[in-house]
């Protein structure tokens, strides 16, 4: 019997020099459970994202993890590392190679709070994918699993490996993006004044899977030379596969221009996304502003002033026709059946031959076909047409000769 108590004792021993082993197991197959509710947020919208095994792209790139770890022995800084990788159809992902060339996967170690017990590892806004993600993401798996050593040098288990990934840190991609394009673009007014205020108004459509701003820069081009440029943003979220009608103050213009535009440049890549047509802005001041007023005031009055002199002379004429009902006319004082013949107008004899009137004279055309024998009508009436005369014709030839 004392042999058998000096075994159980033994054994307790040794598995008390060993309880970094146990530990590690047990905290590791706890922090798989805890690692991504927490990691990632206390935001409703991510956790149930996340909770069925799906990432969206657009959380790629800012990622916050945060694990609590149950150790008793020492845990040093550098020591846990953060791992992950993505795969297509059972193997790596062709197009992660092509992105980064020459990285086995990605690693980062995880900073430690060795006062906090249980002891916290974490990770702040760490990017899942620092460089452009494709938009193709379907059949895409992302693995995630921890590596490191405590103070003993033993090795973490139970947190997944590059070829499984620990319990509950699989997940399926999600490519998700506003997709913006400006369909139109047109200014407010193509025949602005000096001081005269600007718009445009912009049809920017999504054609993207999800809602965003669309953020780029409003350049003013003068002559071919880019006067001015601001950066602008949509006051509101435009939905996917929706239109929005945007319109942006562009001010005025302080002098005289031509050949003005606006064009609408990427953010990120500065190439022109649309632009709007040429136009010229007139000159024009206050003081000539007013004056048109004042024009427009008089020729107003000078209206109603020969609007009230045509209906004075419609009424005078209208009245004259019914004050000649009371004139008397000498057929008043006739008998009845008797008519009054007038007298014909006797004028002395003439002598000589009858008069035949003045000559007639002839005209500009006669007058050319007489002295330009060599040309046609139609040739001499299309110079008349241009203007010239028939003394310009005849100086004309004259400079010829």
């Amino acid at each position: 019997m004392k042999n058998f108590f000096l075994l159980i004792k033994r054994e307790i021993k040794l598995g008390f020099r060993q309880i970094g082993d146990s530990g590690l197991v047990v905290t590791f197959f706890l922090l798989a459970t805890i690692f991504f509710p927490i990691g990632l947020g206390p935001e409703p919208v991510l956790l149930s994202e996340i909770g069925p095994g799906i990432i969206s792209s657009t959380q790629f790139d800012c990622v916050s993890v945060k694990a609590f770890i149950q150790e008793r022995q020492k845990l040093q800084e550098g020591n846990v590392i953060l791992n992950w990788m993505y795969f297509k159809d059972g193997g790596n992902w062709t197009e992660y190679y092509q992105a980064f060339p020459g990285v086995a996967h990605f690693s980062v170690p995880m900073a430690l709070d060795t006062n906090a017990d249980p002891i916290r590892a974490s990770v702040n806004c760490v990017n899942l994918w620092n460089a452009t993600l494709p938009s193709d993401l379907s059949g895409v798996e992302l693995r995630f699993w921890i590596s490191g050593t405590d103070s003993a040098g033993n090795v973490i288990t139970g947190a997944g490996n590059y070829q499984s990934g620990f319990d509950g840190g699989v997940f399926e991609l999600r490519y998700e993006s506003a997709n913006f394009e400006i369909k139109n673009l047109v200014v407010s007014d193509n025949t602005p004044a000096v001081g005269q205020s600007l718009d445009i108004i912009a049809t920017v459509s999504n054609n993207g899977n999800k809602a965003g701003y669309f953020t780029c820069k409003v350049v003013t081009v003068v002559g071919g030379q880019v006067q001015s440029s601001k950066e602008v943003s949509t006051p509101i979220e435009i939905q996917p596969l929706e239109d929005y009608s945007w319109r942006i103050p562009m001010g005025d213009f302080a002098t005289p221009q031509v050949n003005v535009k606006y064009q609408i440049v990427n953010n990120d890549t500065g190439d022109v996304i649309a632009e709007s047509t040429t136009f010229p802005v007139t000159a024009e001041s206050d003081d000539s502003a007013g004056f048109d007023a004042a024009t427009i005031g008089l020729i107003a009055l000078l209206a109603i002033l020969l609007i009230a002199v045509v209906v004075g002379i419609f009424v005078f004429v209208s009245r004259g026709s019914d004050d000649d009902d009371d004139f008397i006319e000498d057929d008043d004082f006739l008998p009845e059946g008797e008519a009054v013949s007038p007298l014909k107008a006797r004028s002395p004899p003439s002598r000589g031959p009858p008069s035949r009137g003045p000559p007639k004279e002839e005209t500009e055309m006669e007058k050319a076909l007489k002295e330009f024998t060599f040309w046609d009508e139609n040739t001499i009436q299309g110079y008349f047409d241009m203007g010239w005369s028939i003394e310009q014709l005849r100086d004309w030839l004259a400079e010829q000769k």
